[in-house]
């Protein structure tokens, strides 16, 4: 069943807390290429290649960089790669890592296009939807589950963990519900970028959402 509300997460390094505030919500990476803004890019660079010639099946179109990327689930596979030091050009570990939180409804009521998948969106045999009634085609079950990695008996776990909620070019502040970190002292940090920025989001300590 999909739970309601439905969140979704982005996650990013706090080092671009203040230039997403600048801009006033999360832009997408061909947004960002095109301004020639800095960001901290806490991905692998073999597979934002490949993220740039995805191309996106559905209206509103365009390649998976036209779009903000956001999980199902915390704990994603991409965190898990994150603190195992096993992004080259990103040595920053999971601390550093904040979760920037929405909901489905909360897109829906903001009228932000959007397109999600069933998969890691790379993978070709994940499937394109963006019609919010086709959210039940998600494996609800391995996103409240623990432990996503593939079994003998299952062995698509993983894929299915990745699954993606893809919002189209930008993604307001005003949708952000709210913005967790692993710590106490990293809240610290988040709330005093925001009281910078005169930003009032609240901020929460989730640990059990790292490793």
């Amino acid at each position: 069943m999909v739970p309601n509300p439905t969140f979704i997460y982005h996650i990013t390094s706090i080092e671009n807390l203040s230039s997403i505030l600048r801009n006033a919500g999360l832009v997408c990476i061909n947004q960002l290429n095109k301004s020639a803004s800095s960001f901290v890019n806490i991905a692998y660079e073999q597979i934002q290649s490949r993220r740039s010639e995805k191309q996106v099946p559905l209206p509103p179109y365009g390649n998976l960089h036209d779009y903000v990327p956001f999980y199902f689930a915390p704990r994603s596979p991409m965190l898990y790669t994150i603190n195992q030091g096993n992004v080259t050009q990103y040595q920053g570990g999971q601390q550093q890592i904040i979760y920037i939180v929405s909901t489905v409804q909360r897109v829906l009521s903001e009228r932000i296009p959007f397109v999600f998948t069933d998969g890691h969106a790379i993978m070709s045999y994940s499937e394109f939807f963006n019609d919010p009634g086709d959210l039940e085609q998600i494996d609800w079950g391995i996103m409240s589950s623990r432990y996503w990695n593939d079994t003998t008996e299952y062995p698509d776990r993983k894929r299915k963990r990745q699954a993606e909620f893809l919002a189209f070019e930008f993604f307001s502040l005003n949708s952000v519900l709210e913005i967790c970190v692993i710590n106490d002292a990293f809240q610290d940090q988040v709330i005093k970028i925001l009281q910078n920025n005169s930003i009032n989001i609240p901020v929460n300590v989730r640990r059990e959402w790292y490793y």
